[in-house]
């Protein structure tokens, strides 16, 4: 097993096809990659293929913190289910491997703390890590579960570990405090 990074992040944007994962010591990205599992329709065999996947990319990074996805809040029931087989098989795996309890963390709140939103929310998060990283060759339609794992371990470290925030300059759309008016107070009638 590698030496234990201190501020090591995996990032893990589960899915059942191809599971995005990124590796980031403090804010700098160090490897990133696709957990592809076998096409079958036997799930025991799916999850553990993803397992022993899994346990290679633990081994060899041996993180300090594990961030797993967790917006699972507007899909049907069936696809709910399936991804929260994957999710289970990752948090146990962490703590076996790595005697690690990973954090579950909203697309959500991924999403705001970087200015995101909307249906546009997911694309505009893949151009920001594609940016910022840059990450050349990679499409939306390819590699969106791997910037998204990114983004998630950033949000983690910048949210959670670290004191000082992003600067506004790379958020996509930064919040600008609005300015406030002064009231103007009535003033009292002379008589």
């Amino acid at each position: 097993m590698a030496e234990r990074r201190k501020n090591g992040i995996i990032s893990l944007d589960t899915a059942s096809k191809c599971t995005g994962w990124s590796y980031l010591v403090k804010d700098n990205l160090k490897a990133h990659g696709c957990i592809k599992t076998k096409n079958t329709d036997q799930m025991a065999a799916k999850l553990s293929d993803f397992k022993e996947q899994l346990v290679k990319i633990y081994k060899k990074y041996n993180p300090t913190h594990v961030v797993i996805e967790n917006g699972y809040y507007k899909m049907n029931v069936t696809t709910l289910k399936v991804l929260s087989y994957f999710v289970a098989v990752a948090r146990q795996t962490s703590y076996e491997v790595l005697g690690v309890e990973p954090v579950l963390i909203t697309t959500v709140a991924v999403r705001r703390f970087f200015g995101a939103a909307g249906k546009q929310g997911k694309e505009q998060i893949f151009k920001l890590v594609k940016k910022h990283y840059k990450l050349k060759g990679f499409t939306f339609k390819t590699h969106n579960d791997v910037t998204d794992s990114v983004a998630q371990g950033l949000y983690y470290y910048l949210s959670q570990m670290k004191e000082e925030t992003w600067p506004e300059e790379k958020l996509i759309n930064p919040r600008k405090k609005p300015k406030r008016k002064k009231k103007s107070r009535p003033t009292a009638k002379k008589r």
